[in-house]
């Protein structure tokens, strides 16, 4: 028995270190009177983590909660709920969502109190966080329970329960409603209803004594002025109304919320508990709270809130989730474990999943998992009742920073008053900056690197005080571009990717804006600060990528291509091998050399073929000795003769990372009558992944040879390019710059295979002109760059698309002109 129990000694022992996990607070700045934000990371999970401590003995600092719209059953943001309520004298510092909601209606699932005033009761087992007049907080379940009481015919107090707040009146029940339901009860005309005003603060667990107003009877739909209240009474209760409550007459209101704190004035509700004096009792809880065990153990963006053992410190939290590689979200035990170790001692789970956010100064500090903040149904605010005074205190809202060398980043300095208030920097003559200047330069808040490695401390002093922020010069090593080599023509843009070696001495991808380019021969062409490559002329250039002192370099030749040009006219076989998959009969596979006469060649290959069985496609390989194909063309062209049966053709390439793409004829061979040229796109290359790198190399053909087939013969010839002359662009010489936009109808129009599109920009823009099909199928792009104002006409070479009707869009900026043409064959 005691050898068990060691074993499983140890085995919570190892469970505790591999449970250990090492936060690290990134960001960390007072925002508020005694309130302050943070930020963490824990990397090896990945973990993001937003809190704001909130001293709530502070005198000008309190809680309140906050119904979207204000109406109980509406929508919004938390940001948007935290700008409405901020006005002078009532600041939101921070907010948090709250509870769980109808996701049709934005109705809060349970008990919600805003300001002492009830917007929803509801008796579950759900626990909520409370807080009271005396800025005291509370986790707990509660059961509401209520009474108006009235002076009777005897001049006693008489009393009749409430059913409930702003729900429909049932039989002899007595409801409030308030504004939280809008601007009329919306109850029917079987009951007696009184408007009263409060004379007292609206208080949960406490006595409000209220004044009648009004009285109507069997009327219903009674009207709710602004800070007032109706109460609504049917059978019994329309009695107790009807005899005791008078127009003049004082009344008193008592609601409650048992097990609670005395004088509440917030209640926001959600669940499971997490914390109790400390200890993570999530397992316990949502069974009792009637919560799913795989919400609570499953890891989603959180939003909780807690407080301290001693009820000084109020804590809103959240985490980020379901963003691979920045942060994948908590289990509630997990997040009940970094709250202990940030010294909450009592916690609840709030609404989470997309609907968490964190906001600070109205500004949304988190990155929700929907990629926006989610309206939702109620939230949480720290208020500062704090006076706006002058600057007076200076703070880095980080303790460091890495910047990329010859880049820009902001200090994060920012400015606040007495209280903590946020305080723009008028004068920044008036803060004494301090660093080393071989670094780089400090301007009004921003940093710009230079191109040394180091790091140095950033130092402010103002007003007898001082803040310093650490600012570290990114290093890197061993530049690598990508592609190394490579060929293009004036029709395509080449982006180029760069890696290095970091100071973990870690090859990564990184992004081409720290890096500076620059072309060796700008006759060929030119690159931008995004690494982005466009060809001008032909010749060959170099492209130098550099960071700082750390450079490499790539080729790059321009081949543009006109017209066609032959890659093999088959006049022999002998620079072809022939090969076959395991469902074709080789001993019935033979190539021959067939006389036709065609182009400036008189052969062809005679492919005869037998099928090995079954109902599997078999593959027939002609591999060729390796060709390099010039430039980029826009097709690769094969003169073929089939046998009626679906067979296809790939022509076999390799780009010059050594990658082998395949292009596929764009018919298969259902036809025997004579030979017929098959075009094959080179914008489809297999596998799709528009990675390749020219030139590229002619390898050889595939026949995909039908399962239908037993054998037959197949007669190949004339493998060829075409290059994309519908690409060249002429900017006319028309020296008067155009006054609109305009998109001319293409000529001519009809057209076989060539026509003309002109059109005019009036300001420079990134330009697009792209074909459509009749269905409105994207078809091609035809200009795709960056213009200067000017009329331009662009040549559309169609012979290779059906006949039928097409459309051409013309977007330059935000406008944009549709215009339809017709191709004839």
């Amino acid at each position: 028995m005691k050898r068990i129990s060691v074993v499983i000694l140890l085995c919570i022992a190892l469970l505790s270190q591999a449970t250990a996990y090492n936060y690290q607070k990134q960001i960390s700045y007072q925002i508020g009177p005694g309130t302050h934000y943070s930020y963490y990371e824990e990397k090896s999970v990945p973990w993001a983590l937003y809190v704001v401590e909130i001293d709530i003995t502070n005198p000008y600092i309190t809680l309140e909660s906050v119904k979207a719209q204000d109406y109980r059953y509406a929508f919004e943001w938390p940001s948007d709920m935290s700008k409405r309520k901020d006005e002078e004298g009532h600041r939101s510092v921070s907010a948090i969502n709250g509870d769980y909601y109808n996701t049709s209606n934005g109705e809060p699932i349970s008990t919600h109190v805003v300001n002492g005033e009830f917007v929803k009761t509801v008796n579950n087992t759900r626990t909520g966080f409370a807080f009271n007049k005396d800025k005291k907080p509370n986790i707990s379940t509660s059961q509401f329970s209520g009474a108006v009481l009235a002076i009777d015919s005897l001049d006693q107090w008489a009393s009749y329960p409430i059913s409930t707040v702003n729900e429909a009146r049932g039989e002899n029940a007595l409801v409030l409603y308030n504004r939280f339901i809008g601007n009329s009860t919306g109850t029917n005309e079987y009951g007696f209803e009184c408007l009263a005003a409060p004379v007292d603060d609206w208080l949960i667990n406490d006595t409000v004594r209220c004044v009648i107003e009004a009285r109507e009877s069997y009327t219903g739909n009674m009207s709710i002025p602004e800070g007032k209240f109706v109460i609504s009474g049917h059978g019994n209760a329309l009695s107790f109304l009807d005899a005791n409550c008078g127009v003049g007459d004082t009344v008193k209101v008592v609601q409650n919320l048992l097990n609670n704190l005395p004088g509440i004035t917030q209640v926001v509700s959600g669940g499971p508990r997490m914390l109790e004096n400390g200890v993570d009792v999530v397992d316990s809880s949502y069974p009792e709270e009637s919560i799913g065990r795989n919400h609570c153990m499953y890891r989603h963006p959180r939003t909780a809130i807690g407080f301290n053992m001693d009820s000084t410190k109020v804590y809103f939290v959240v985490v980020d989730g379901r963003q691979r590689g920045f942060s994948v979200g908590m289990s509630l035990p997990e997040l009940a474990a970094f709250m202990k170790e940030v010294g909450v001692a009592h916690a609840v789970n709030l609404d989470g999943g997309g609907s968490s956010a964190m906001v600070v100064r109205n500004a949304l500090k988190n990155s929700p998992s929907d990629g926006s903040e989610r309206r939702v149904a109620n939230s949480i605010l720290c208020v500062s009742s704090a006076p706006q005074g002058d600057l007076e205190h200076i703070q880095f809202i980080q303790d460091s920073i890495a910047v990329y060398k010859n880049k820009t980043v902001s200090t994060g300095i920012t400015g606040w008053d007495m209280h903590y208030n946020p305080k723009g920097i008028g004068n920044w003559d008036d803060i004494d900056i301090s660093y080393d200047t071989s670094l780089g330069v400090f301007s009004e808040g921003d940093f710009t690197a230079a191109e040394e490695d180091g790091t140095t401390i950033l130092t402010a002093d103002f007003n007898a005080e001082s803040d310093s922020v650490i600012i570290h010069i990114i290093a890197l090593n061993e530049l690598e571009i990508f592609p190394k080599y490579v060929t293009t023509d004036s029709s395509t843009t080449i982006t180029f990717s760069v890696s290095a070696v970091n100071e973990s001495d870690i090859r990564v991808d990184l992004k081409n804006d720290i890096f500076a380019f620059e072309v060796l021969n700008p006759a060929v062409g030119t690159i931008n600060e995004a690494g982005e490559f466009n060809a001008v002329q032909s010749g060959e250039t170099g492209i130098l990528v550099s960071y700082g002192d750390n450079t490499d370099t790539a080729l790059v030749s321009v081949e543009i291509g006109e017209g066609e040009a032959v890659l093999d006219e088959v006049e022999s076989l002998e620079d072809y091998t022939l090969s076959a998959d395991e469902h074709i009969d080789t001993n019935g596979t033979e190539l021959v050399l067939s006389d036709r006469v065609a182009g400036s060649g008189s052969k062809a290959i005679q492919l005869n073929y037998t099928h090995a069985g079954g109902r599997d496609d078999g593959n027939i390989y002609l591999e060729h000795d390796p060709l390099t194909i010039y430039g980029l063309p826009s097709h690769i062209l094969i003169d073929v003769l089939g046998d009626s049966i679906g067979h296809w053709v790939y022509i076999l390439l390799e780009d010059n990372e050594g990658k082998e793409y395949h292009a596929k004829t764009s018919e298969s061979l259902l036809y025997n009558d004579d030979y017929r040229t098959l075009y094959c796109p080179m914008d489809y290359l297999l596998p799709y992944d528009r990675n390749e790198v020219y030139p590229l190399t002619y390898k050889g053909l595939r026949l995909r040879v039908n399962d239908n087939a037993d054998s037959g013969t197949v007669y190949l010839d004339r493998v060829r390019v075409i290059y994309p002359t519908w690409t060249s662009i002429e900017k006319d010489d028309d020296p008067l710059l155009p006054e609109e936009f305009f998109l001319e109808q293409n000529y001519p129009n009809p057209f076989n295979p060539e026509t003309k599109i002109s059109y005019r920009i009036d300001k420079a823009e990134t330009v697009s002109l792209d074909i459509f099909d009749i269905r409105g199928k994207y078809v091609q792009t035809l200009v795709n760059e960056y213009q200067t104002p000017g009329a331009y006409t662009v040549r559309f070479q169609a012979e290779h698309l059906p006949a039928g009707i097409y459309y051409y869009r013309l977007m330059a900026g935000a406008v944009m002109e549709t215009k339809k043409m017709v191709l004839i064959k």
